[in-house]
């Protein structure tokens, strides 16, 4: 159908005779050729999980259409779409803005500059921001020597979400099921023994690992 804004009537343009179906609808880039392009240099950094920092972008220096900007454009900041800063300064200037964010979690900013002609397209970028969760250990196996239980696995050295995790400080708790008995606890190690076993009782035996840092701690591995 077509719609007259002006009447709000609608037009039969034409039929879908073979069952056609939409999934999504494209829209067309609007955007000035003369309005700025993105900001270049997008960067937000928060030193080892903290929640105060900073984010940086430099200005364009150049429009949509490839031509140089000249005289100030103004600059707008938002994080998970909210505006956290705003400004104006001149093309190829630095801009730094401190920020807060209010708990620990994945955060998006984005940056977008603008001219008479209008807002340019957004630089944007999704970050973890606080202390992180490691992530499980890997390659955990349990050999038997005849009388105990060896178990190991290989250092953590990963975070669940890219985000800032303590890796010198990380500590392993370690279960023997069935039954979840802890068999080490808070172990900086990346091997245990478990000699509390009964070889002429016949069990099926596994273990899990949890990494442990800065009071958050990994799926069992």
């Amino acid at each position: 159908f077509e719609i007259d804004p002006a009447t709000a009537e609608t037009t039969l343009i034409g039929d879908f005779s073979t069952c056609d179906e939409i999934m999504a609808l494209m829209i067309a880039n609007t955007i000035d050729p003369a309005a700025p392009k993105a900001p270049e240099d997008f960067e937000a950094i928060f030193e080892k999980g903290a929640l105060e920092g900073k984010v940086k972008f430099t200005m364009p220096t150049k429009t949509e259409g490839d031509e140089d900007l000249s005289g100030n454009l103004s600059w707008q900041i938002d994080m998970n779409g909210n505006k956290v800063g705003e400004g104006n300064a001149a093309p190829g200037s630095e801009i730094t803005l401190p920020v807060t964010v209010p708990q620990c979690g994945m955060t998006r900013f984005t940056a977008k500059c603008e001219n008479a002609a209008g807002a340019g397209q957004e630089a944007s970028l999704r970050i973890y921001i606080g202390i992180d969760t490691p992530k499980s250990p890997k390659n955990v196996s349990a050999t038997w020597d005849g009388s105990t239980f060896n178990i190991s696995w290989d250092p953590v050295t990963e975070s669940v979400n890219n985000g800032y995790v303590n890796f010198n400080n990380i500590h392993y708790d370690v279960f023997r099921n069935p039954g979840h008995i802890k068999i080490a606890d808070s172990t900086d190690a990346t091997s245990c023994a478990d000699p509390d076993i009964n070889p002429e009782v016949l069990n099926l035996y596994y273990y899990e690992v949890v990494a442990k840092s800065d009071g958050n701690e990994s799926a069992p591995g």
